[in-house]
């Protein structure tokens, strides 16, 4: 469980085949996003290097970072998508 109390995401595996289950976030890609204040761009890039943070201490390595990979919920907050576990 997340600080959130919603299932973290998961990697199932069936018969050869993987699939990743993610909880739903009804929000739209940064890259949709228009200009915002400074305050809020600080406030997404200290999002983005905490996540890369985290990943980085699970040794997870991401190599696609770019604004269509970043969705941003209707609280504000972001997720980072398309990572691949190898």
């Amino acid at each position: 469980m997340n600080a959130a109390g919603l299932p973290h995401d998961e990697l199932r595996t069936t018969t050869g085949q993987s699939y990743m289950c993610t909880t739903f976030d009804d929000g739209a890609a940064m890259a949709c996003l228009s200009a915002c204040s400074e305050p809020q761009s600080r406030f997404y890039a200290t999002q983005v290097a905490l996540g890369l943070e985290y990943m980085q201490y699970m040794d997870l390595v991401y190599r696609d970072l770019k604004p269509e990979n970043i969705l941003i919920n209707v609280n504000g907050y972001l997720k980072v998508t398309d990572v691949l576990l190898l």
